[in-house]
């Protein structure tokens, strides 16, 4: 059986698994089932009430609706804001090639993982864009180089500005 997706199909399993749960005890089943059963009732419940799992994730679903599948595009992933010149090839990632599949990041984190094919290669990478303080996605159509996209508009950015900072007054 697969992992339900949404909260009804947690909830039409769980009945599921009730009905069975009460066949097996009036048929004085003396076998493992019940209690496997019961097992998974268990888990199920506590998925069901898990505030955490069925929180929105906004970014994930702007770059699912906006960013097309099956077409070659070039994204710049920004995991952090560079504090020296030597963190700044570390913490950015250039990938030019054809998107294969968008998939949602795991719980709590919002983001997405792209499978794509970068230009050249033949089976698809994973690179994943987390939206977090200071980090950003920037994506345009076609196969371009950095020095490229600083001609052209991005038709997809999405970047998460870090907190304003004010300066702490001495206390006298």
């Amino acid at each position: 059986m697969s992992i339900p997706n949404s909260r009804d199909g947690y909830k039409q399993s769980l009945l599921l698994d009730i009905y069975k749960l009460v066949q097996a005890i009036e048929t004085d089943d003396s076998s493992n089932y019940p209690t496997s059963l019961a097992q998974s009732i268990h888990s199920d419940t506590r998925e069901y009430f898990n505030a955490e799992r069925w929180k929105p994730s906004p970014v994930y679903e702007g770059i699912q609706t906006r960013i097309p599948v099956g077409e070659v595009l070039t994204l710049h992933i920004r995991m952090w804001r560079a504090e020296t010149p030597e963190d700044e090839q570390r913490c950015q990632q250039w990938v030019t090639g054809k998107v294969v599949k968008i998939e949602r990041l795991y719980r709590p984190d919002d983001g997405a993982r792209f499978a794509l094919v970068p230009t050249g290669k033949r089976n698809p990478r994973s690179f994943q864009y987390r939206a977090v303080v200071s980090s950003s996605l920037k994506v345009w159509r076609g196969k371009l180089t950095p020095e490229q996209t600083q001609a052209r508009e991005p038709f997809y950015h999405h970047e998460t500005i870090p907190p304003v900072q004010y300066p702490q007054e001495a206390s006298a």
